[in-house]
């Protein structure tokens, strides 16, 4: 089962490194069309949402939201807790990363 995930999380990075260097072969006109297409998509998808979809959206992206805050912040504290002093100083802390 492991190596089941292994695989498809190996397949999922390849894909998307294809698809960055697809994209940085694109002109910027290109970019820009697709960039619309899928901000048109995107804009239809949510117009078409029930208000109980779109809380539960809403709700996914706070909690993702949060997990990537808490994330930041741990790997902050770790290289304080660390000492790994020149690295500390790099990171943005704002006023929810206090240490």
């Amino acid at each position: 089962m492991n190596t089941d995930e292994e695989h498809i999380a190996k397949r999922r990075r390849i894909t998307k490194e294809r698809k960055a260097r697809w994209l940085a072969r694109q002109s910027q006109e290109s970019l820009d069309r697709i960039r619309a297409v899928d901000a048109a998509a995107y804009r239809r998808r949510i117009e078409a949402e029930t208000p109980a979809q779109s809380q539960a959206r809403r709700e996914r992206n706070a909690e993702a939201h949060h997990i990537v805050r808490d994330r930041h912040s741990q790997r902050i504290r770790d290289k304080a807790i660390h000492f790994i002093e020149a690295q500390v100083e790099t990171d943005n802390c704002g006023p929810k990363n206090i240490i």
